[in-house]
């Protein structure tokens, strides 16, 4: 059997510089456990962490950087993909990096397209801490579908868990400012997304989504394959 570390012993497994990710989950397809992704996500951060400094946007190595992930259902997602890109359908991920989106741009992408997200986007997350001379990074906010990830992690052969970590690596790829508009973009952020993901998935992680109670987890979300080993 596997034996899945806990989210403290990951968590001291690498060393972080406070970063911040935000979790939140505006869905009913899957059980998000909020805490362990953070956990998770904070660590990816870290490894992201030198290509950022590489950037010249912060020389200071502590410097924190802060990410958010919604987790958002079909329809949500759709209205997201229309009024962010004109693009009438449901999708993967949306990123929203901050380097093209500030705060009031994705509160206000969000009141056009009429999802209540309860205002918990990644707007100035860092207000109760004291960094000093040091701002932190923040990258931007990141929108996932589960059902649509269900889908693609199928096709894929790969589990759910697995699959939602792979779109987590895209999405902080083009918050790094990689795009895959033409073939050179593409190669590059490919070769971007393979190290970082190899090097993030060294990591042994639990499962941070659980399938919901049987009478309430029907349709693809009850395909074995997706669950079939919950830490790849």
């Amino acid at each position: 059997a596997v034996k899945f570390r806990t989210a403290p012993q990951i968590a001291r497994a690498m060393p972080l510089a406070k970063h911040f990710a935000r979790i939140v989950s505006r869905q009913n397809c899957v059980h998000v456990q909020r805490k362990v992704l953070a956990v998770q996500v904070e660590q990816l951060l870290e490894l992201v962490l030198p290509s950022i400094r590489g950037e010249g946007k912060q020389s200071k190595e502590q410097c924190p950087l802060s990410i958010s992930v919604t987790f958002v259902n079909d329809v949500q997602q759709r209205k997201l993909n229309l009024e962010m890109r004109g693009v009438d359908r449901t999708t993967d991920v949306i990123s929203v990096p901050s380097q093209q989106f500030d705060g009031n741009d994705i509160a206000s992408i969000l009141d056009k397209a009429g999802t209540d997200f309860g205002g918990e986007s990644l707007i100035n997350p860092f207000a109760e801490y004291d960094y000093g001379d040091c701002e932190p990074i923040e990258l931007g906010d990141m929108f996932i579908s589960p059902m649509y990830c269900a889908k693609d992690a199928l096709k894929q052969g790969m589990t759910f868990n697995g699959w939602v970590r792979r779109m987590i690596v895209h999405s902080v790829a083009h918050m790094c400012g990689y795009t895959h508009n033409e073939n050179e973009d593409f190669a590059a952020m490919l070769q971007f997304e393979i190290d970082l993901w190899n090097r993030w998935h060294r990591i042994q992680h639990p499962a941070f989504m659980l399938p919901l109670p049987s009478r309430r987890h029907q349709g693809i979300m009850a395909h074995p394959l997706l669950w079939r080993d919950s830490s790849t």
